[in-house]
């Protein structure tokens, strides 16, 4: 064509009807973002939080001194920040995930929550050098049953079923829930001041560790129930 300049001229052909064909070079393969299996991942990250829910067990049934557990849920706490973190980029990067992104990103939240509050628990003991008591001990079995079964739930993503071991992991607290109730109800008869409010605090932050796994498991059944 009579506009076109040497550089056109080289990248263009003629055909027999004396029409121009341009012909285009394509690249070689497309590179598409990495496929990450999320689900992997966020099973990882619970199998994490239940370690250091054992860890809890251990320190609550004093088979392991306060300052020993506290020290390796801080880990724990460490590793599963950063095995959140992976995940949430891993999310960002599918074009497609098995539940609802915003699901897995708040799963994951509420993972790390957890062992931060398991973490704060046996920490609080550390500082106040308050002893685990026959109260603690079942608040803290409530949670570790409750977590062992959290982790079968994790599991069995994405399917219905999920929510309905979720839902049987929740029943698990309630003995946790009656213990605190039943802690409180003693302190009343707690004449030393300082050891009240010590032990206050601990039975607070145990309810807060309890309600971290609720959270947890009404999460997986909230994700399940809307891909049904």
């Amino acid at each position: 064509m009579a506009g076109d300049d040497a550089g056109d001229r080289r990248a263009r052909r003629w055909s027999d009807t004396g029409v121009g064909v341009v012909r285009m070079k394509l690249p070689r393969a497309w590179f598409l973002p990495p496929e990450h299996d999320v689900l992997a991942m966020l099973r990882a990250q619970a199998d994490t939080s239940c370690a250091a829910v054992e860890l809890l067990v251990q320190w609550a049934h004093e088979h392991i001194a306060a300052v020993e557990a506290a020290g390796r849920i801080r880990e724990l706490a460490g590793e599963v920040e950063h095995q959140r973190r992976e995940l949430h980029i891993a999310v960002r990067e599918r074009f497609s995930t098995p539940l609802q992104g915003e699901d897995i990103l708040e799963l994951a939240q509420r993972l790390a929550e957890l062992v931060e509050d398991v973490h704060r628990l046996v920490q609080e003991a550390e500082l106040t050098f308050v002893a685990p008591d026959p109260n603690i001990t079942e608040i803290v079995g409530g949670i570790a049953g409750a977590n062992r079964m959290c982790r079968r739930a994790v599991a069995r993503l994405p399917h219905a079923d999920a929510g309905d071991v979720a839902d049987e992991a929740a029943r698990l607290l309630e003995p946790a829930e009656h213990a605190y109730r039943a802690a409180i109800i003693e302190l009343n008869d707690e004449v030393d001041l300082r050891t009240e409010i010590r032990r206050r605090e601990l039975y607070r932050r145990a309810e807060h560790a309890t309600t971290a796994t609720a959270r947890v498991l009404h999460r997986i059944w909230y994700g399940v129930s809307k891909t049904e």
